[in-house]
């Protein structure tokens, strides 16, 4: 069993090697980072030495790193969503039982052909842990809080 624990982290350790380097090796971290003018949010990876150095935004004005977003794991970036939920999955049996009392929720969700939701939004995985009982312990300010039954 402690080899297999090994081999899992040197695969792990490789894949984030891989995700998180360039070619030369040099650590490539994810930074996030935001527009004061139109309020867009971006994330970017760069090598560490060019980690605060603006980018451009869409609307041409220069987008400063934002560390707060960093440590909230720039959930709210536009590109991260739609997000499917490993937690919230039901089974394929029940999908179309499921997005029918979702829409009669007003939550109206799709879901993988594995039975995970596809959220929209932190807004919608709100909504939709809302209505099913959910609790996320692990999200951030404003995201879904425990249900008292």
């Amino acid at each position: 069993m402690g080899d297999i624990g090994y081999i899992a982290a040197d695969v792990y350790y490789r894949m984030c090697v891989d995700l998180c380097c360039n070619e030369g090796g040099d650590l490539m971290p994810i930074y996030c980072f935001s527009c004061d003018s139109c309020g867009r949010t971006a994330e970017q990876q760069r090598l560490m030495k060019d980690s605060s150095k603006p980018i451009v935004c869409e609307c041409g004005k220069p987008m400063r790193r934002d560390i707060a977003a960093e440590h909230r794991g720039c959930r709210h970036v536009p590109g991260i969503w739609p997000q499917a939920s490993e937690a919230a999955a039901i089974d394929p049996s029940q999908v179309e039982e499921f997005k029918r009392f979702d829409r009669e929720q007003g939550v109206p969700t799709e879901y993988l052909a594995d039975g995970r939701p596809q959220f929209t939004s932190a807004a919608h995985r709100k909504k939709y842990c809302r209505i099913h009982g959910l609790y996320d312990r692990n999200a951030g300010y404003s995201d879904p809080e425990p249900v008292n039954r």
